[in-house]
């Protein structure tokens, strides 16, 4: 009964997986891209944009009437909003300028822009917008 038994040693090789494959995992988990907790941020700074920006940022919605057009924020929201903007990291504040108010910029444009790789965009959406989240949170904005 004490015979040993030996096992084969089979020598796998470690897997790395590519940023590319790990963002469409991502993206596949949550079709709709965004967390739960991230659409009101997401909403709160496209009206955002739309107070400053006006037209600009509503423009090619036409083409996508399924979606809601966001309407501009009340004039002291918005002060607020830009404000945390303003006072928000460098890196923070130009994506959500590149991103919301330019929206018909294409992905491959904006990351060359902001010297990011075009499969990491989404991922900086994600993460920015958890940025402005606990920020707007700081200021006691409900999001």
């Amino acid at each position: 009964m004490n015979q040993a038994v030996k096992l084969a040693r089979i020598s796998l090789p470690i897997l790395r997986p590519r940023a590319a494959v790990v963002v469409r995992l991502i993206a596949e988990s949550n079709p709709h891209g965004l967390d739960p907790e991230l659409v009101p941020t997401d909403r709160l700074l496209a009206r955002w944009a739309v107070s400053q920006g006006g037209d600009e940022y509503m423009s090619g919605w036409d083409e996508q009437p399924a979606r809601s057009r966001p309407t501009p924020l009340p004039d002291d929201l918005a002060i607020v909003v830009d404000q945390t903007i303003l006072h928000s990291t460098v890196q923070a504040r130009n994506f959500v300028h590149r991103w919301y108010m330019r929206p018909g910029e294409s992905v491959t444009v904006l990351a060359k822009a902001l010297g990011l790789h075009r499969d990491t965009v989404y991922m900086r959406w994600r993460s920015t917008l958890w940025y402005m989240r606990r920020r707007f949170i700081e200021v006691r904005l409900d999001v």
